[in-house]
């Protein structure tokens, strides 16, 4: 299989910005840690692995919105339905949620992702590609599988979103953490004991048919639902 260098993840860093090759930017740590600590809201996107190969890098760094000039962009698609769906999450309740022209602003994401306690784990741990063949993945889950538990358990978010392969990432942090998660519909499952939602998603770049909107639609309108079928107002601690 090869190990290669571990990649880091975790927690977004929230720090200063500063200039890196090809006139990108990366973010310092700064603040999140205490931001995570305190958040009523703590969302762990759970991916598959990292995209870039042979480059090891700190995706806990990565800027997501802002240019060198100092505008304001989405980035990848990956990045922009995190974003989208990151804005949605850290505002929906039983009520109802935000619609999608509002989240598709990249001034309004940019303002809720630096309020909002977001982190990023995979389950590969060294570099990757484009995609991966879920029986790959789980030899890579179950060879860092003490390792992956242990960030899940460390991070103890309440809102975790499991970023495609099959249902495989879902079917893991089940089965291995919260054995009790009742599942309320196809994408939205609940522990009731640890109060924590599970969301088994597409991938943030999916390669169906599926469009951005409709995922984004998909998990909020699945998640509002499910507040209401549990009689819970909103997805705080």
């Amino acid at each position: 299989m090869g190990d290669g260098d571990i990649y880091q993840d975790g927690v977004y860093y929230k720090g200063d910005r500063y200039p890196i090759d090809n006139g990108k930017l990366e973010r310092d740590c700064g603040g999140e840690d205490k931001q995570w600590n305190k958040a009523c809201r703590r969302i762990l996107f759970i991916s598959k692995d990292p995209k870039k190969s042979g480059n090891p890098y700190d995706m806990r760094c990565c800027e997501l919105t802002h240019n060198a000039d100092g505008s304001l962009a989405f980035g990848g698609r990956f990045v922009k339905n995190m974003l989208r769906i990151t804005a949605g999450l850290a505002t929906i309740s039983a009520e109802g949620y935000l619609p999608w022209d509002k989240v598709n602003d990249v001034t309004f994401c940019d303002k809720v992702w630096n309020e909002t306690a977001v982190a990023r784990i995979n389950l590969k741990k060294n570099d990757g590609g484009a995609s991966i063949d879920t029986a790959v993945l789980a030899s890579f889950a179950e060879k860092y599988k003490d390792l992956i538990v242990s960030q899940i358990k460390l991070h103890d978010a309440n809102i975790i979103v499991c970023c495609g392969g099959s249902s495989y990432i879902k079917n893991f942090v089940v089965d291995n953490i919260y054995n009790d998660a009742e599942k309320l519909n196809n994408w939205i499952y609940y522990s009731q004991s640890k109060n924590v939602w599970i969301i088994d998603s597409y991938h943030m770049n999916p390669r169906s048919a599926t469009t951005d909107e409709a995922l984004y639609n998909d998990i909020m309108s699945n998640f509002n639902e499910a507040l209401k079928v549990k009689n819970i107002s909103t997805p705080e601690r």
